[in-house]
């Protein structure tokens, strides 16, 4: 899990995929269902430590494609 978020009162739980090539293929396909599993396990245990109990939650994906040498500086 790489961020919890909160949007318009939604508890959002994101995971970042990077690629730097196309030879593994895109970002999206390393949810593998091991790791959607995981990551459902994670976000039940974020809601029970902080007893966080009838809230709708999202989960998202951001994937992120290219070489970081070829980005521009900022």
């Amino acid at each position: 899990m790489d961020v919890i978020a909160e949007h318009e009162k939604v508890l959002v739980f994101v995971g970042v995929k990077t690629r730097s090539g196309s030879q593994l293929g895109h970002p999206v396909e390393a949810l593998t269902p091991y790791k959607q599993k995981k990551i459902g396990q994670i976000a039940r245990g974020f809601l029970a430590k902080h007893n966080i109990q009838d809230r709708q939650c999202r989960f998202d994906v951001v994937s992120i494609s290219g070489d970081p040498e070829a980005a521009q500086d900022w």
